[in-house]
Formats: structure tokens, sequence, C-alpha cells
């Protein structure tokens, strides 16, 4: 059975970054409160056409949903859109599992929460890595979003310390915070607020470039994976990402560093007011 990773940081009335995770330098992790469980999920649907990715998912062994900020039971229709506008079209047509949906993301304790992420991404994956089902053909497939990407980034490491191949885990991010270029993490300017908010240990704590492939979709101007642009309405391009379209994600533009594979998408102002109207009713149903 497939199994998808899809991870957020959604949360009703803004995007923030979610309870993410460290790892020590022993490799412990702090542990947090678990989000509530989800009970189902739609069914898939045929796979459409894709951005220029080199990913390709019709063979994932697994892939998992994660929780949004919050509780993903608040947004009904957060993993259907997110799997059908990011995965399918890279060929994955099997419906995500719920293996990774207590993801410690309805809370804000991000100097605990963090650690214990980024510890269960490292424990679902080394499961299925140990049980022989993973491989370049088959891997394990993870989505992040906002705060989750910055729980995978930091799973990515352990996970290589662990011995698990770069071919057997794939990940597709959307709204990286971790960003190693223009993230918000990766910019020294925003120590201030991140030490403020608990949240100091993660200072220049980005995606890594050199061992898992990741694809990385980013709107211009989103405050969080494109903290550089400085510009008011950085917050708000950050929630959009379930409200794009398919042509919109097909206009975006590639740059890579090592195996960062970074999409670039720009929103004029009437796509900008679409895929909010369009985020808003695709996941949370109004």
């Amino acid at each position: 059975m497939r199994k998808t990773i899809l991870t957020t940081g959604l949360i009703a009335g803004g995007l923030a970054l979610a309870p993410l995770a460290q790892a020590d330098n022993d490799g412990s992790y702090e542990a947090t409160s678990i989000a509530p469980p989800i009970d189902a999920l739609p069914a898939a649907v045929a796979p459409v056409s894709a951005y220029d990715s080199s990913l390709d998912l019709s063979g994932a062994a697994n892939t998992y949903i994660e929780s949004p900020s919050g509780d993903l039971d608040s947004y009904p229709g957060y993993v259907t859109t997110m799997d059908d506008l990011y995965l399918k079209p890279l060929g994955d047509t099997e419906t995500p599992s719920l293996a990774l949906s207590d993801l410690p993301t309805n809370s804000y304790s991000y100097a605990t929460t963090v650690p214990e992420g980024a510890k269960l991404v490292e424990n679902q994956v080394l499961a299925d890595y140990n049980a022989g089902e993973l491989s370049a053909a088959h891997p394990d497939v993870i989505l992040g979003y906002s705060d989750s990407t910055v729980m995978d980034s930091e799973a990515m490491p352990v996970l290589e310390a662990d011995g698990v191949p770069s071919q057997d885990v794939d990940f597709v991010f959307v709204g990286d915070t971790s960003q190693p270029v223009t993230g918000y993490l990766a910019d020294s300017s925003n120590a201030w607020l991140l030490n403020l908010v608990g949240m100091g240990d993660l200072i220049n704590q980005t995606t890594p470039t050199n061992y898992f492939t990741v694809d990385d979709v980013m709107i211009n101007g989103d405050g969080f994976a494109d903290a550089t642009a400085n510009n008011w309405e950085g917050s708000t391009l950050h929630e959009l990402y379930p409200g794009l379209d398919t042509a919109e994600i097909n206009s975006a533009v590639e740059t890579t560093t090592g195996d960062l594979h970074t999409f670039v998408l720009d929103l004029d102002a009437s796509e900008t007011w679409t895929a909010a109207v369009t985020a808003l009713d695709a996941v949370f149903g109004w």
C-alpha cells in the first residue's frame, strides 16, 4: 500500500511556523503534545499534467499525510486538495495514509515540538526502510508545507546518518520556510524574532541540498519561503498554495541548488485574490 506525507502550516486565520523539530547532537529529540487522529480520506483521482519536475512518484512505496498547524479535522478539504495539486500530477495515484497524522502541529512550543515532529518522520521512514519496502524505484514520498518543511528538513540529516539511501525518499515542499537561499530561517536578520518565540535553535537550520531530492514550489514574495522580499502581502501569499491552479503551478521557473529544485511562480493581483478564495473553499469548505 502507498502512503504519502503531506505537512503544512495552515491555521485558521493565518499561516504560521508550526511545531517542528531539531535533533540534538546525540540524535535525541524532545517530546511534545500530539495532534488528534483523522478518520478518513477521499479517494484518489487520475493524475494531470505537472510542472517540470524530474520526480516520478508512480512507484512510491509509501505516501504519508502529516497534520497541519492545528487539527487536520478542521481542514476537511486539505488532504485531497494538496494531493491533487502536488502529488498526483507527479504520478501518485494512491490514497494517502494517515500514519503520520499525529504530528505535533497543534502546539506552538517550538523548542519541543520541532524535535518531536522530526523524530516521528525519522521513525516512520526507518520502519519502512528496515521492512525492505524502499528502493530507488519505490521511495517514500513526503509532502511538506510551511512549518512541516522545517520538520522534514531537520529529519533529513538524521535519516542520512541512519543509513537511509538518498534515493529511498523523495520530498515535495511548498512554502518552504527552511529554504536555504530565501527562507525565513536562512535570514539572520530574523534571529531576534525567532529567539523571542522560542525558536532560536532553528536559526540557519535550512533544507539540505546535498542528499535527498527535494522539489520546492514557491510563490514569489511568500513571506516565509521568500523572506527576502520583505513585502506586506508576504504572509497572505504563504497561505495560497492550496488555492493555486495547475496552470499557475506549471508556470513556475526552476532553479537548482544541488539536489534542491526550487520552482518559483508569480501571481498578479487577480490571481492572488482568486487563489485566496479558492484556498478557503478547498481547505475549509467555505
